[in-house]
């Protein structure tokens, strides 16, 4: 019983490592994106690590990734990237969706002041 726990044990922490680490380099390589959108801006951003959302406004997510790495990305954006570090200037910010939003704000005030 206990060398078939033993072999177990010799088994799982490896594969328990490589999880770790291929979710580590993900997340390092990784951006906020919207998470909340307003009327008129972004409200709030969440920490996706790369390939985890596609689609230039980055809010396509990749179900597979996030299910598949779900207990390291919980930790990652409940205790490293917290969403109100977003604005904070180190990490990079997809801003695609609230320049697209502002821009459009624009237009439809510019129309409105027309005669």
């Amino acid at each position: 019983m206990k060398t078939k726990t033993k072999l177990i044990i010799k088994r799982a922490i490896p594969i328990l490592v490589i999880y770790v680490t291929s979710y580590a380099i993900l997340s390092a390589q990784g951006q906020y994106v919207p998470r909340v959108i307003g009327l008129n801006r972004v409200k709030q951003y969440v920490w996706a690590p790369r390939g985890f959302v596609s689609g230039p406004a980055g809010i396509k997510w990749n179900r597979l990734l996030v299910y598949g790495f779900l207990p390291t990305f919980w930790i990652d954006q409940h205790f490293i990237h917290i969403s109100d570090l977003a604005n904070d200037g180190k990490h990079s910010i997809n801003t695609t969706l609230e320049e697209t939003i502002e821009k459009g704000s624009k237009q439809n005030q510019a129309i409105q002041e027309t005669p």
